[in-house]
């Protein structure tokens, strides 16, 4: 009770008048929550009570009951760091031995935390460098190393902060390589730190790691991949507001030449890239000029042709999301016959890139990849079914508001192929025809501008001649 209440002088008269073998056992006592007398000091920033109770216990016992633990797993240290009390921390430092102090400091609460999780999740500079400075280099990387309940390691927890200063003090007083093993370090949620950094918007810290490791140790952390497989770009990517293409211009700019088609090969656990993952025109488009500029030949259709698990290459994710100029960028991009390749791969609704850009009405991207098609192998892509038997003329019917998609695909066909075409057959065993009489037959009264517009399309479908495309 008396260091509960910061009576100093009343546990002073109190210890000195006990023998040393009673005072050792009454400060040993702990109360039904587990806290000695040390504990409560501690928890009140009581340093002269501290000093009275450290200064009364034989040195062969201090170690032990500065490790005492309370029903929370915290000792006395805890307790003054979660205070931020520099001042005890540092007088119990100096009663204790290198050896005792690396023990207590590796102590862990229920939640897995050391005293230095606690100091950093503070953003508590002055005691992480205090107690940094008081341990041998050897001891000091392995207790930096220990991952609390969720696996996070000291510069994890620091990584949900804004402040950057115990990540840049630790880039000044540790070697790259033990940088580099402790930033590599991954959570249960294989999260590492530049993981978090990333995740939480910290540019300045993003700069303060690159800064302070070798190219290729740098360009080691960037690919390791969480339990999701999101490797660092990624993270940067799916950072929804405009710091995001802050984030992905400096990290694309840290990327050697030679490793751009690695970074942006890596897939997620759903087999995403980072391009499958953009969400921004800006930055999808940023990506785009960077591995055109970047990659070699014959990397960039490769990577072009990767599918996510929905078989979804990155030029249907361009046109799914009406990225107009980073899908002009693609098509203008990689040789006819990579190019071709890259047209007739479908998704796992069977839908090809054109399938996609018909579906959405994009005129100028259809008339586009028309353009580039070899003539002898628009009839092979126009005719080609999806999942539920449509071309993409049944596409481009049933989208009867859109004449100017519907036209350069029937436009570019012979009259042999065009015939043919008519005479396709979804799984629903509708012909083109079927699908534009359906239309044409709907309740025309409440609308009129369509109704027009199905009689155009009707009179395309019956009376228009074909003609070859000029190439």
């Amino acid at each position: 009770m008396a260091t509960g209440k910061g009576y100093s002088e009343t546990v002073k008269c109190i210890l000195d008048s006990t023998t040393s073998s009673e005072s050792n056992m009454l400060l040993f006592i702990q109360r039904e929550d587990g806290k000695t007398a040390l504990h409560c000091a501690a928890i009140k920033g009581q340093l002269q009570t501290i000093k009275y109770i450290v200064d009364a216990v034989p040195a062969a016992d201090l170690q032990k009951l500065i490790s005492v633990q309370d029903t929370s797993g915290e000792t006395a240290f805890h307790k003054a760091a979660n205070k931020q009390d520099i001042k005890t921390i540092k007088y119990m430092v100096g009663s204790l031995s290198t050896a005792d102090l690396c023990k207590i400091l590796s102590v862990q609460n229920k939640s897995g935390e050391t005293v230095l999780h606690l100091a950093a999740y503070r953003g508590d500079l002055e005691i992480v460098k205090f107690i940094i400075e008081s341990l041998p280099a050897s001891d000091l990387i392995k207790l930096l190393s220990i991952q609390d309940n969720e696996g996070d390691s000291i510069t994890q927890v620091r990584a949900y902060d804004c402040s950057t200063e115990i990540l840049e003090y630790l880039a000044g007083v540790l070697p790259e390589n033990s940088l580099y093993n402790l930033f590599s370090i991954q959570n249960k949620a294989g999260d590492t730190t530049i993981h978090k950094v990333l995740a939480e918007r910290q540019v300045q810290a993003f700069k303060t790691i690159k800064s302070c490791l070798p190219k290729v140790q740098f360009y080691q952390l960037l690919i390791l991949q969480n339990k999701k497989g999101n490797a660092s770009l990624h993270v940067a990517i799916s950072v929804r507001n405009r710091t995001e293409t802050n984030l992905v211009q400096l990290l694309i700019d840290s990327v050697p030449a030679d490793k751009a088609f690695h970074l942006l090969s890596v897939q997620e656990e759903d087999g995403n890239t980072a391009f499958h993952c953009c969400r921004s025109e800006e930055t999808f488009t940023k990506l785009i000029k960077f591995m055109i500029d970047m990659t070699r030949d014959t990397d960039w259709p490769e990577l072009l042709c990767i599918q996510n698990s929905n078989q979804d290459t990155v030029l249907h994710h361009a046109v799914c999301q009406n990225y107009t100029e980073a899908t002009e960028l693609i098509l203008s991009s990689i040789p006819s016959a990579e190019l071709n390749t890259l047209l007739n791969v479908q998704n796992t609704h069977g839908n090809t890139p054109l399938h996609c850009a018909v579906c959405r009405g994009q005129s100028d991207t259809v008339k586009h990849i028309l353009s580039l098609v070899p003539v002898d192998e628009l009839f092979n892509l126009i005719s080609m079914q999806n999942k539920d038997g449509d071309t993409t003329v049944h596409q481009a019917v049933r989208k009867y508001n859109n004449m100017q998609t519907t036209n350069p695909l029937i436009g570019c066909l012979s009259a042999a192929n065009y015939v043919k075409l008519l005479l396709i057959q979804n799984s629903h065993g509708d012909t083109i025809a079927h699908v534009a009489a359906n239309y044409r037959k709907m309740p025309q009264n409440n609308y009129l501008p369509d109704a027009r517009k199905l009689s155009e399309f009707w009179k395309t479908l019956t009376t228009v001649a074909p003609v070859t495309c000029s190439k």
